[in-house]
């Protein structure tokens, strides 16, 4: 129902009903500031975003072809608008070297099954997170909290499904390696 009522709105823009485009806007601005607040961490930034990924969007409104939703298109644009931000601002401010430092080191040994972040307090795992690279970080919270599909992750970044699987999992393994240096030996009781 969701898709029909976004495919309404969609060809009535196309059909020069430009006003049609506010009712779209409205329904997903808290969507798209919220990836782009997940990625960027900032509120101005991600309010500059949001409205950039609004202008891409309806400019580009018309190469909208409904292979997936229109959710997934959207968010698609979002996520890439924002990395484009990070990359840009990482660009003018760190060097290489100084990116290579920001990941973790992953042991191989741990195994998928053996996270259940339910039971880390919730400021452990938030601090957590914050550590954790904007696209790992935002990749985790698509899947995770927006409940988005392996397939529809692949359509966002522009990932393969097995790449999107391999990053999810490196992603858990570094996420628990850093709660791990934060909480200790007592993150092995919680999990």
């Amino acid at each position: 129902m969701q898709q029909k009522a976004d495919d309404l709105y969609i060809n009535s823009v196309l059909s020069g009903n430009i006003s049609d485009y506010s009712i779209i806007v409205d329904k997903y601005k808290d969507m798209v500031y919220t990836i782009a607040y997940r990625i960027v961490g900032n509120r101005e930034d991600a309010e500059e975003l949001a409205q950039d990924v609004f202008v891409k969007a309806y400019t580009s409104l018309k190469d909208f072809k409904g292979k997936s939703k229109f959710s997934t298109w959207l968010y698609s644009i979002a996520y890439n608008t924002s990395i484009s931000k990070i990359r840009r601002k990482r660009l003018k401010s760190v060097s290489l070297d100084e990116r290579n430092d920001t990941f973790l080191n992953i042991a191989d040994d741990v195994h998928e099954d053996f996270y259940n972040f339910d039971k880390v307090p919730v400021g452990l795992l938030k601090q957590a997170l914050d550590e954790l690279n904007p696209v790992d970080k935002s990749l985790l919270a698509l899947f995770y909290q927006d409940d988005r599909s392996i397939k529809e992750l692949a359509e966002i970044t522009g990932l393969t499904e097995s790449n999107v699987k391999v990053r999810l999992f490196r992603n858990r393994q570094k996420l628990f390696h850093r709660l791990r240096t934060l909480y200790g030996d007592e993150l092995t009781d919680l999990l």
